[in-house]
């Protein structure tokens, strides 16, 4: 398959006319364009949404930094939950313009510092911390998949995937929490629009680590597996090809597993089919599912 991800399309620039945008692109016989709207997740909502949470919601959740970002914005989250217990730690906006995924961990955020049983029974048996925006000022500057230094934190480790750290300043902030937290589990957010290999239409996608002995911990070998397993049965992520996609070795994931022996959840929302209400219902129902499975193997192991 010629698969390209972005790809330039003939026809006018946009237009404003009477209040409406408009824009004309041609359409050869037996061609087909499908028509999506990004519903955009603008840095300044998400904060300014995380402190009503955590302004308002004092007895369920407080707020907390991963840090600054190379022009000096706080890298915001929300913490709920008990200290002590197991830590997962949920992620999106790596790459900046992929807005449903932020939606949907903000969505997160909204859910575990809830008054919903569900989400009370979860800050009873975890430590959660939630980062809907990792890479604020690539949001703000309106990059597709950079941040202002131009690096592409999804492939934190560029052309030197056995690099002691990441490249971007932001991917070490993450890269330093992780090693010092010691988190149970994380979960990455990401979107995309349209068709992928990964993914049937309108349906969502997700990516797994192939090889799963880079797990030294045959214990978490097997957790990793049980969650591969949850988000191919159990959540709105089918493959095409039957196989999610491939985390490569210039990944956090892929270098989180190999160095620190820790799981994740790697989940594309389909930004053609879901806004910021949607794409929060589909992040919460993977949380729900996949936490479900985590749960089950801590307890198990205890």
């Amino acid at each position: 398959m010629d698969f390209h991800r972005y790809r330039p399309l003939p026809g006018t620039p946009p237009a404003s006319i009477e209040g409406h945008i408009t824009f004309t692109v041609p359409v050869e016989q037996d061609q087909h364009v499908r028509v999506a709207m990004t519903y955009v997740a603008p840095y300044s909502e998400i904060a300014e949404s995380l402190h009503q949470f955590t302004s308002e919601r004092t007895d369920r959740c407080k707020p907390f930094s991963v840090g600054t970002t190379v022009q000096g914005r706080e890298i915001l989250g929300l913490r709920a939950g008990t200290p002590g217990k197991p830590k997962l730690f949920c992620v999106a906006g790596q790459h900046p313009h992929e807005h449903a995924g932020m939606w949907g961990v903000l969505g997160i955020a909204d859910f575990v510092s809830s008054l919903l049983p569900e989400a009370a029974a979860l800050r009873d048996q975890l430590d959660v911390f939630v980062v809907p925006t990792v890479n604020p000022d690539g949001n703000v500057l309106g990059r597709n998949a950079f941040n202002a230094e131009g690096f592409d934190m999804y492939q934190a480790f560029g052309d030197n995937p056995d690099a002691d750290l990441p490249e971007a300043h932001e991917s070490r902030l993450l890269w330093e929490w992780v090693e010092t937290e010691k988190p149970a589990l994380w979960m990455n957010f990401h979107c995309y629009t349209g068709w992928r290999l990964n993914s049937e239409y309108p349906y969502d996608g997700w990516y797994e680590v192939e090889d799963r002995t880079l797990f030294s911990d045959p214990a978490q070998r097997q957790l990793y597996a049980a969650l591969c397993d949850t988000m191919r049965l159990e959540t709105d992520g089918p493959s095409t090809h039957e196989r999610a996609s491939i985390h490569q070795p210039n990944t956090l994931c892929y270098q989180f597993a190999k160095r620190f022996d820790l799981p994740h959840a790697f989940y594309e929302i389909n930004n053609g089919t879901a806004g910021k209400h949607l794409g929060a219902q589909r992040a919460i129902h993977v949380l729900k599912r996949v936490t479900n499975t985590l749960l089950h193997y801590v307890q198990y192991d205890e």
